[in-house]
């Protein structure tokens, strides 16, 4: 019997390890088990956000602006143009400071045309810094960041 029982745990073992390794990527593995759960509940961000199930592309956009190299090329491909002048005289020290980031990210709340997303950002040697990102649908449908304000 008990033989029996770890020939079961053994080949249960052997499917699951299969499974997780003939993935591409870490993500794609963890994406097809069968549980599905929530992140853990920040004291500044709320619920982070799932990378893995976003429920939003601005969550994508996010990632990829906050882990992007600071510099004027990061207005043109992340800010709308309304919006870039002010967020350099306002934020240019911080988020010279410290970007590229590792980032969190909370719960979007999705408006019509705007969706706002808390961000945390684990910058180069700097203290962590969390922001309220509003981001705005610019021209060809690409979300734009249209204001940044400190938490």
């Amino acid at each position: 019997m008990r033989r029996n029982l770890v020939f079961i745990c053994l080949l249960c073992l052997q499917l699951f390890l299969a499974g997780l390794f003939a993935a591409p990527t870490v993500a794609g593995a963890l994406s097809g088990l069968p549980w599905h759960g929530q992140l853990p509940y920040d004291s500044t961000l709320g619920q982070v956000s799932d990378p893995a199930y976003p429920v939003h592309p601005v969550i994508w956009r996010s990632y990829e602006a906050f882990s992007d190299f600071y510099g004027p090329l990061w207005y043109e491909k992340h800010v709308h143009p309304e919006s870039r002048f002010i967020l350099n005289k306002m934020y240019d020290a911080l988020l010279a400071g410290v970007l590229p980031a590792t980032v969190s990210l909370g719960t979007p709340s999705i408006g019509k045309d705007q969706v706002s997303i808390a961000v945390k950002l684990h910058g180069q040697g700097q203290d962590e810094s969390t922001l309220s990102v509003v981001w705005v649908l610019g021209s060809g449908g690409r979300w734009m960041i249209g204001s940044i304000s400190s938490r």
